[in-house]
């Protein structure tokens, strides 16, 4: 197998396995105790499988087949996994094991709720700015308007209300830029992942643990830690390695919708976005062939037009990979998708950015008063631009 992609022998079956047991569990009534039976089957299938795997192998039907790549000890390995995913679901719902309330929770929720104190008291606009901004912050949509919520669903921009990588990766640039006036050397650079890592963590937790803001930690987790550890960092190793992590974790996971939409969107970016963004350079390339086009084309292909497309890449590769889920659980796609992300990404990113930086300024009281301002006008011009848009 391709260096970076052996984890799809184990992050794929585990995976298969988890959502068959789930989905099982959710479309009929199971006993507790048929659970407790049926997760103990697939654990011992799974321990059998798994010393099959590692016994030495000195038969000839364990050298790959002839007629294909995959070896008998690979079969037993995804089988391995396929009945440990099995296992995790179902003794995920033991009772029992669902008491798992930490000393911590009580903290998290102080802190919270100040946070959201916080930012209701800012002095950004408006309540709807407000429950807005906290929106974006923290997750909580309670006190959005009908109006804002439809604004956002009908131009297809939910996904920037929904905690997700998008505002952790704000997080990590803020982090970054804070911590860039120390240098360069080995340890600024560990001690600079230890704090995004934490600070990550940190958030996750704070703001409920959403499956697509856990996804989003795991992904800066395992990244930080390779570059801490000095190894290369391979996207679908990673992807794989962050999918086992997370429904090991909590394998009801699987059966949530911000869940599946996060991981087949970074699917899409992962495995689509790169052929879909080299389609402008073949254009270039086009031009420059022909002589009577190239100052034309050379025109044309602008610096900030290449920037364009490559975001237009990224939104369609996102799209192509979970449009069938959205359409599964909504009914509806977004016909405006593009022009949605072109304009509202960026804002939504720039607010993001003043929002946090306002937020410590404005506890200690030397909040200047052009910030508060600033993003009132860029949260107010970020609802007429999707209302607009709505209304096409």
């Amino acid at each position: 197998m391709d260096e970076g992609r052996e984890s799809v022998v184990i992050a794929i079956p585990f995976t298969a396995g988890v959502a068959a047991a789930s989905y099982s569990l959710k479309l009929c009534y199971v006993s507790s105790q048929a659970i407790g039976v049926s997760g103990s089957i697939c654990v011992c299938t799974a321990v059998g499988l798994g010393i099959a795997t590692l016994s030495p192998c000195r038969r000839h039907d364990c050298s790959p087949s002839r007629h294909g790549p995959l070896s008998i000890r690979t079969l037993l390995l995804i089988l391995t996994f396929l009945a440990a995913g099995a296992a995790a679901a179902f003794t995920s719902y033991i009772p029992s094991l669902e008491q798992t309330a930490v000393a911590s929770q009580g903290f998290l929720e102080k802190c919270s709720m100040s946070l959201k104190r916080l930012i209701d008291d800012i002095p950004v606009g408006d309540s709807a700015m407000n429950a807005l901004m906290k929106a974006f912050l923290t997750g909580d949509q309670s006190d959005l308007t009908a109006d804002v919520k439809s604004a956002f669903r009908d131009s297809g921009a939910s996904h920037l209300l929904a905690l997700s990588g998008m505002h952790l990766s704000i997080i990590y640039l803020v982090v970054s830029k804070m911590l860039s006036v120390l240098g360069n050397s080995p340890m600024v650079k560990n001690v600079r992942s230890a704090v995004i890592i934490a600070g990550s963590g940190f958030f996750t937790l704070l703001t409920g643990a959403v499956p697509s803001l856990v996804r989003a930690f795991y992904f800066i987790l395992l990244r930080e830690a390779a570059m801490i550890a000095g190894r290369k960092i391979d996207n679908i190793h990673v992807f794989n390695m962050a999918l086992l992590l997370q429904l090991a974790m909590s394998p009801q996971s699987v059966t949530s919708v911000g869940f599946q939409l996060s991981y087949l969107a970074m699917l899409g970016i992962f495995t689509l976005y790169n052929p879909i963004d080299r389609i402008w350079d073949k254009a270039v390339s086009f031009f420059d062939s022909d002589g009577g086009k190239k100052e034309a084309g050379r025109n044309f292909m602008s610096t900030a037009m290449r920037q364009i497309w490559s975001m237009c890449a990224l939104s369609i590769a996102c799209q192509i990979t979970a449009a069938p889920v959205v359409y599964l659980y909504f009914g509806t796609f977004p016909q405006y998708f593009l022009i949605t992300n072109l304009l509202c990404i960026p804002l939504s990113n720039a607010i993001m950015v003043v929002s946090l930086i306002i937020l410590p300024l404005h506890a200690i009281g030397i909040c200047p008063r052009f910030l508060t301002e600033a993003d009132g006008l860029m949260l107010q011009a970020l609802t007429d631009i999707l209302s607009v848009i709505s209304g096409m």
